[in-house]
């Protein structure tokens, strides 16, 4: 009898300490995720230089695509309702991130969109 309440007592514990390793992963996915939109926030910023910057409006609509420099790469920037995120991304070059402005503004303005 001792050994089986042994055996539920290191159970107990061992169940415990793995619940408190997911509550920080979660914790620390949570930091990256509002580190990674505020990171966005400030790229969209109208101080950063963007190599392409087009806005696109219908109505009271207005949506922004923005090719952003980073590195020897680049990322597109777009913003939607006011909220901006990152949609693509290249490591190298920019030929990627362009493709994604070029598609994106086509669809926008086969929507009905006029773009700048």
């Amino acid at each position: 009898m001792k050994f089986l309440t042994a055996i539920a007592t290191i159970l107990l514990f061992a169940s415990c300490s793995s619940a408190s390793k997911n509550t920080n992963t979660t914790t620390n996915t949570a930091k990256e995720t509002t580190q990674t939109s505020t990171t966005v926030a400030a790229k969209t910023d109208t101080k950063m230089d963007a190599a392409h910057k087009a806005q696109c409006r219908l109505n009271e609509d207005q949506r922004t695509i923005a090719l952003m420099p980073k590195g020897d790469g680049c990322e597109v920037i777009y913003t939607k309702m006011g909220q901006a995120k990152m949609i693509a991304s290249d490591a190298k070059g920019t030929k990627h991130c362009d493709d994604v402005v070029t598609k994106i503004e086509k669809h926008l303005t086969d929507a009905g969109y006029t773009c700048n």
